[in-house]
């Protein structure tokens, strides 16, 4: 399934967690298991210190760099427990 999901606004400098949610996806005792975030060229996501983490029923992952006033794609995959992508 396919969703658009709009991001909070983030300066350049900054450095921000973003957290998407898959509750409305989940079927009933079904949680995330892994993750895989992609970035627009000119984002910096963080893979180290803060790497993404797919947490009960949402992906959190952290964002910097940019351009002030530009829109960049991010994408968000992720594999259930119950095996559903």
């Amino acid at each position: 399934m396919t969703d658009f999901l709009t991001l909070k606004e983030q300066h350049p400098l900054d450095e921000l967690d973003h957290s998407v949610a898959f509750s409305s996806w989940l079927s009933s005792g079904d949680t995330l298991s892994s993750c895989v975030v992609t970035v627009s060229s000119g984002l910096t996501l963080d893979t180290a210190t803060k790497a993404p983490v797919a947490t009960g029923a949402n992906v959190v992952f952290w964002l910097s760099g940019g351009e002030a006033g530009k829109e960049y794609f991010v994408q968000v995959l992720a594999e259930t427990s119950q095996g559903r992508r």
